[in-house]
């Protein structure tokens, strides 16, 4: 069955991933859930960018990204420059952890699947269709022009949940054998939590935070696997705070009576069972001694959470 990692990542951001849009209206990409109501959702392939880049921000050349010396365009597509296939996967954690499909000239291509298998982020809110309308009077008028350029930008602020499916037997490997030690494979995986733990996402001018709200991980050995993707609900909690105090006066006692309501956020984890709450470095410390190739034999269930986060579990 094999040993794994599982990911599930609850975060809170605003307008991540644009569609083509039309006309001068930038639209959100956008995907209809069972109840009939549409969610935005960043797809895989934006997170996978994130991902890399922030990542390379955080490690620099103990996390290079490929260039022109390994890729290059030929015939519409990107295929390697020279080389093995092999040294893509020895000596870039992208191609390690995401794949890659690789051609040569007259020799097919040489295919890599995942070994980090990442999924859609929807968000946990329907969207409403929220828009503005901008235009870019000031710098016309600046440059000498009349009028403008308009535009209306969709945007939603939501929280957004995804997974990732980390497959260890396969990390540091091709076709079976390895090619990256143990010691590598797990500052890999330490690399991977850190970036995602920590990770932003640019766009459009913004820096938007990716970092985990709450973050369910799983370490399955040779038991078969589960995300909690699709456990994680989102609900609308009220709560009344009333506060009194008292003030003697003539004749008697005041009484001064304060209500305050408020609504917030409140998740439920669905069969998530009696599991341990973690803090970052306990939490790295804990999947780190997992992914040794003789460690972490029993497994299990950890749990984190952002101390603004009100969590139930059933």
């Amino acid at each position: 069955m094999g040993k794994f990692i599982v990911l599930d990542v609850v975060f809170y951001a605003s307008s991540l991933n644009y569609d083509q849009g039309s006309g001068n209206i930038q639209e959100l990409k956008k995907i209809t859930k069972w109840d009939g109501k549409q969610y935005t959702f960043v797809s895989r392939y934006a997170l996978r960018y994130s991902i890399l880049h922030h990542a390379h921000s955080l490690f620099g050349e103990k996390w290079p990204l490929a260039g022109k010396e390994q890729l290059k365009l030929e015939n519409g597509g990107v295929v390697q420059a020279n080389g093995d296939a092999k040294e893509l996967v020895k000596n870039f954690p992208e191609f390690d952890f995401f794949g890659y499909m690789m051609t040569k000239s007259g020799q097919g291509a040489d295919t890599r699947p995942a070994v980090a298998a990442l999924s859609h982020a929807i968000s946990l809110v329907p969207f409403n269709y929220d828009s503005h309308f901008n235009a870019n009077l000031d710098v016309r008028r600046r440059s000498g022009n009349s009028g403008s350029n308009p535009f209306t930008i969709e945007e939603h602020y939501s929280y957004y949940i995804y997974s990732v499916v980390i497959d260890l037997n396969r990390l540091g490997t091709t076709d079976g054998t390895d090619i990256v030690d143990d010691s590598k494979k797990v500052e890999r995986i330490e690399q991977l939590m850190n970036t995602i733990l920590t990770l932003k996402r640019q766009i459009k001018g913004r820096v938007e935070d990716l970092a985990p709200k709450l973050m369910v991980v799983g370490l399955y050995n040779e038991t078969p696997y589960k995300s909690f993707k699709d456990k994680i609900a989102l609900a609308n909690e009220y709560e009344e705070e009333i506060t009194q105090t008292e003030e003697k006066i003539e004749g008697g006692t005041k009484i001064f009576r304060r209500i305050v309501k408020t609504n917030k956020p409140r998740f439920e984890v669905y069969d998530l069972g009696a599991s341990e709450t973690y803090d970052v470095p306990r939490l790295i410390t804990k999947v780190s001694e997992f992914s040794k190739k003789d460690g972490g034999k029993d497994g299990g269930l950890l749990f984190y959470k952002d101390a603004e986060i009100e969590v139930g579990g059933r």
